[in-house]
């Protein structure tokens, strides 16, 4: 940034004119510093996709595997408890994105999130914490 000596002597508008074109060049500079960290609208859909179709997988794989084993016996209820678990999980994730798209929070709640679902899957699965 220039001293108070660069502008002496410049009318107002001079002045104005140069401090705009510093201002400029300093927005765009943290701009691209931020959107090398930012999650881009593409980037989002992408993986709102991928994370939402394997919650749906997720929730199929019971199904399948009482397909070809006894040792899985899931009633309507245990269905019902898990997909509710998935759509919590992937609407706390939701809200995240929605409120910053920075990777690092974003990453920060997902693996938060991840490891909450995984813990309290357990507790209801087999007792883990009883």
């Amino acid at each position: 940034m220039p001293g108070i000596e660069h502008f002496e002597g410049r009318s107002a508008g001079d002045t104005a004119g140069v401090l705009v074109a510093r201002l400029g060049d300093m927005s765009a500079e943290t701009s691209a510093e931020t959107a090398s960290d930012a999650l881009g609208i593409a980037t989002i859909a992408r993986w709102r996709r991928l994370l939402w179709g394997l919650a749906g997988l997720l929730l199929l794989a019971p199904l399948v595997a009482m397909q070809f084993t006894d040792e899985v016996q899931w009633s309507g209820a245990d269905f019902l408890v898990f997909g509710a678990l998935l759509a919590l999980a992937g609407a706390v994730v939701e809200v995240a994105v929605r409120a910053s798209r920075r990777r690092a929070f974003v990453l920060g709640v997902l693996c938060g999130t991840g490891v909450l679902f995984l813990l309290v899957w357990a507790e209801l699965a087999v007792g883990v914490f009883s």
